[in-house]
Parts: structure tokens; sequence; C-alpha cells
């Protein structure tokens, strides 16, 4: 499971976890709904699920488990192997997301390789513009390159995230009717806004050291990261403290068809970097980054690389 189980574990979770947050209108009903489905499996009340517990479960659903995919349930959710799930366990178990691990963790290779081809590029058009006799038709030269190097990263985002981010949108799907209600919503956001931190930070160490070092700027990158890391944790306090707001913001942004319901096309079209769309998801979560969060260290320049850059454009 986890993403590489049995394709009838992962459904049966997924089945789990639905009727768990069935009709959850907020962060804290979701966290209710799940505390009391984690008690109603309690059985004995010892504050823990145990095996037997969590094949009483299956039976009452009618869901046909045997002995060794139990075994396997128990094994995937008993973070801390002691034979029985917590209720911390409980919630990680039904609410991770594989899939949306695997869109940040391919997201940033594409953009390794996007800055690889870009660097390339700008390197050879400054030989070329140094032995160049007009230089304006050189810069022109340049533009033309850059432009087609930029379209080639975005083709490469689009043909390589479209079937992670389907995966993606399948998982979290938990009834399997093709669309993403409210409830399931809520999960999917906290998913993405819980794994997108540790992407972002890491994308803006990589980008702005490469900026600095194509621009032959000296200064304190760890400086900038820093000023970075804190402007970001700030934002993320703050979507916490007001989660079901910025929640309900972003799903009204992707619900393009007013409809109150979330399809494959709309979400994907907001998980694509560089698309219009993201960026307005990502603000709608309140978590992109104003410029100045980067100038902590910089020289006297501006130095420029917003969250809507972060993301692998």
């Amino acid at each position: 499971m986890g993403g590489g189980g049995s394709k009838v574990l992962d459904a049966h979770r997924k089945n789990l976890c639905k009727q768990a947050i069935s009709g959850s209108e907020s962060w804290k009903d979701k966290e209710t709904k799940m505390l009391e489905t984690f008690k109603a499996w309690d059985t004995d009340k010892s504050g823990f699920i145990t095996k037997e517990e969590l094949q009483e479960v299956f039976t009452r659903l009618g869901c046909k488990v045997s002995s060794s995919e139990l075994q396997k349930v128990l094994k995937d959710a008993d973070a801390d192997k002691d034979s029985k799930i917590s209720y911390e366990e409980f919630v990680a178990w039904l609410c991770r997301a594989p899939h949306l691990e695997h869109y940040f963790k391919l997201s940033q290779d594409i953009l390794m390789r996007n800055m690889k081809d870009a660097m390339a590029v700008q390197q050879q058009m400054q030989k070329e513009m140094e032995k160049s006799s007009n230089p304006m038709a050189a810069m022109m030269k340049i533009g033309q390159k850059l432009e087609a190097v930029q379209k080639k990263g975005q083709d490469r985002i689009d043909k390589e995230l479209k079937p992670v981010i389907q995966k993606t949108f399948e998982y979290h799907d938990k009834d399997g009717n093709g669309v993403l209600t409210y409830d399931e919503s809520i999960i999917f956001f906290s998913n993405y806004a819980e794994r997108l931190g540790p992407f972002c930070k890491s994308v803006s160490e990589l980008t702005t050291t490469q900026m600095m070092k194509t621009q032959d700027i000296k200064v304190d990158v760890s400086s900038i990261q820093k000023e970075f890391n804190k402007e970001y944790d700030k934002n993320m306090d703050s979507y916490l403290a007001d989660i079901d707001k910025r929640h309900k913001a972003a799903f009204a942004v992707l619900d393009v068809n007013k409809d109150s319901k979330l399809t494959k096309e709309e979400v994907t079209e907001a998980l694509l970097h560089g698309h219009p769309k993201n960026a307005e998801f990502m603000k709608a979560l309140g978590l992109m980054i104003d410029d100045k969060a980067l100038t902590g260290g910089a020289p006297s320049g501006k130095v420029e690389m917003d969250m809507e850059e972060c993301p692998v454009q």
C-alpha cells in the first residue's frame, strides 16, 4: 500500500476514508469525524486499533480481506511497529498521498533539467555575443533561443506531470465517482499544502544559487534562503490559522464549472507549474511568496524570484 501496495487494499482504504470524512464542511468538522470514526473502531476503548478490531471494521463494511491482506494493512498503518494503530497513525494512514509526494519529487527533477538546459543556452549565447560584431542581433538571437528553451521546459512539465496529477486526483477521489467533493478536497488541499513547503524551500535554494552564479553576484545565499524560509513559514502559519477560508477560496478558484465539485481537468490545470491557474491556486491558499522575501541578503538590485517561479517554470 502507500502507493506500492495492493489495488484492492488501496480501494478499501479510500472507502474507509470517505466514510470517515463524509459530509465534512470544515477542517474541524473533518477532524471531529475522523476522531469519532477512530473511537468507533476502537471497540475496547484502549486508545488503539488492534488487528482484531480492524478485521471487525472490514467485516462490518462487507470488505473481504484475507489474513495476509489484513496483516499488510496493519503493517502499513503501524508506523512505530507496536502491532496496533494509534490515532495519529490512523489519520496518517487514511489521508496519505503517495502520488502527491511523487508529484513534488518529479517537479523538482524537472526544474533541475529545465535549469540545466537554460544554463547551457545562456553560456553558449554569451560566447557568441562576445564574438559578435552586432550585439543587438546577438541579443535578439539569445531571446529567441531562451524562448525556445522555455517552451521546451513547459512542454516537459505538461507531459511528465499530467499522468502523476491524474493519479493524485484519483487517489483523493475517495468514492471513485470522478469528481472531488468538498469533503474530499479538504484532504487534498491540506496534503498539498503540507508537501508544498519542503518542495518550495528546496527549489528556492536551487534557483537562488543558480541566479547568483549566472549573474556573478557575490552574496551570502544562506541569508536569502533564511529570509525565504521565514516568509514561507509565516505564510504557512497564516494558512493554518485560517484554513477553512483558504480551502474555500482554493475550491472556488479550481471550480471553473461552478458546480460545487472538482473535475480531473480542473485539478490538473491547477497543479501544472507555469499555468495561470497554478498561481491562482497558490494565491488562494495564501502560500505565494512576495519578491521582498528574497531581498534580505541581496545586493542593491532586486532579486526576482517569487513563488510563481519557485514551482518549476
